[in-house]
C-alpha cells in the first residue's frame, strides 16, 4: 500500500498535456509556485508538490490533467470562459477553488 513509486509522502505528481495553448498557474500547499505561464500546444509538463495543489487553467478544455498517473475529471469545473480554478487533493479529486484576489483593493 502506498508504494506506487515516485512521489514522496504528501507529494502529488501532476502531469499536464496541452492540445492547444493555455495559461497555467500551479501552486502547492506550501505556497510554492510550481508552474506559471503560457504553455504551447503539443507541450507537456510534469511537476510535484505538496497536496492540495491550486491549479488555474486559462483554456481548461485543451488540457489533460493527471495526478499520480490517474486522470483528473474536470467535468463541471470549467467556467463559461473556458478557465478553471481548482484544488486537486492528494487522491486526485478536483474541487472548485476560489480565485486568488489581490489584497488591498
Amino acid at each position: 500500500p502506498g508504494a506506487d513509486g515516485g512521489a514522496a509522502p504528501g507529494q502529488a505528481r501532476l502531469n499536464l498535456s496541452f492540445a492547444a495553448p493555455s495559461w497555467v498557474e500551479i501552486t502547492d500547499a506550501n505556497g510554492r509556485k510550481l508552474l506559471q505561464g503560457l504553455i504551447a500546444a503539443g507541450s507537456s509538463r510534469a511537476l510535484a508538490g505538496a497536496a492540495p495543489l491550486h491549479v488555474t487553467l486559462g483554456n481548461a478544455p485543451a488540457v489533460n490533467v493527471q495526478l499520480n498517473e490517474r486522470p483528473v475529471a474536470l467535468t463541471g469545473l470549467v467556467r463559461h470562459d473556458g478557465s478553471a480554478h481548482l484544488l486537486i487533493d492528494g487522491s486526485g479529486r478536483a474541487t472548485p477553488a476560489t480565485a486568488h484576489l489581490a489584497h488591498g483593493d
